[in-house]
């Protein structure tokens, strides 16, 4: 039976289910340089449609993006979504908009990054770092071993809270509105709450927006 076939008579998380068994294995394209002992390669948003979307389209699954303006709170969410073609059931996550109305640019790298960690949630897909040099920065979660695991658990130490210190000092002014925005995004107290995994993604972050 053909899979778009197939897709119609199941549901959204039955189709989403059977997709996921044939994601591919993203490339790395990005590169982050934060000193000459701080370097990686990680997934881009693009590396991760290339590698989900045949997949999500064979099952008849459209990811999209699209911005959800609230008035009453004077707040802009981004919604990243799952369609069901043939039963138009979705599932979507909602992220609020962070960004310094004075520096445009900031909008965009905000997004990028918002959208690439929605992606990762909807499709229950983890990133990791690229240490053993084999240019993969994801796995999926049924995938993880032990040591990969306590990276989202393990928080980070005093050398590292120096390494993020360093980051943001070397943003200028941005650096508090940096800072927040990593905060806020992680749902800590403060930056000395990040986990292993945390740390690691907020050094991305940083690292994408230029002074």
């Amino acid at each position: 039976m053909p899979a778009h076939n197939k897709a119609k008579e199941v549901g959204l998380f039955e189709a989403l289910r059977e997709a996921k068994k044939e994601f591919a294995k993203p490339s790395s394209s990005g590169k982050v340089s934060i000193s000459t002992r701080q370097q990686w390669k990680y997934n881009t948003t693009e590396d991760m449609l290339a590698a989900v979307e045949p997949a999500l389209d064979k099952y008849d699954l459209l990811l999209y993006h699209s911005k959800r303006y609230l008035p009453e709170v004077d707040t802009t969410l981004l919604v990243t979504g799952i369609c069901h073609t043939p039963t138009n059931k979705m599932l979507e996550d909602e992220t609020v908009i962070h960004y310094d109305p004075k520096d445009p640019k900031s909008l965009g790298s905000w997004i990028t990054y918002a959208r690439r960690y929605a992606i990762m949630g909807l499709l229950g897909l983890l990133p990791r770092d690229d240490e053993d040099n084999d240019g993969a920065l994801y796995e999926y979660v049924q995938r993880r071993t032990p040591s990969q695991a306590s990276n989202f658990s393990e928080k980070i130490n005093a050398q590292q809270i120096e390494e993020l210190r360093a980051a943001f000092k070397s943003k200028g002014d941005k650096a508090k509105k940096l800072a927040d925005d990593i905060i806020g995004f992680n749902k800590v107290g403060s930056l000395s709450e990040l986990t292993v995994l945390q740390f690691k993604n907020a050094l991305r972050y940083i690292s994408q927006n230029n002074s």
